[in-house]
């Protein structure tokens, strides 16, 4: 049984729609208000605009990577931290190195299970 995550709002950031929806269909199915963006650009627009408590990034992205969103996120004149999770298809050890010291606050690598995410979620949001 996985814990409720009742109206917690979320960005879900990747270039991959497979990988937005089936975030999307499992974390609103626990209650949370899910928010997909395909890039960084559209990303930012909603997270100035709803102010979500977490953010779950892909890092490799055209354009702008997550590496860029997370600073940029970090760089927001916002009313509450923004937790940031990055997740990647590519297990390089430095994405698995760099990520934590750019800031993001966990790392999941690609394919993940839902107990995994849950687990990171609860972690970083403490909930």
């Amino acid at each position: 049984m996985f814990p409720r995550l009742d109206m917690l709002e979320i960005v879900v950031v990747d270039d991959h729609k497979a990988v937005r929806s089936a975030l999307k269909v499992f974390l609103s199915g626990l209650g949370a208000v899910v928010h997909e963006c395909s890039d960084a650009y559209h990303a930012l627009e909603v997270i100035i605009r709803h102010q979500p408590a977490l953010v779950v990034s892909d890092i490799a992205m055209p354009d702008k990577d997550g590496f860029e969103l997370l600073q940029e996120i970090r760089s927001l004149d916002l009313s509450q931290k923004v937790a940031v999770i990055a997740i990647t298809g590519l297990s390089r050890p430095l994405d698995q190195i760099r990520a934590p010291s750019a800031g993001f606050d966990a790392l999941l690598i690609k394919p993940f299970t839902p107990d995994a995410l849950l687990r990171v979620i609860s972690e970083v949001l403490e909930v």
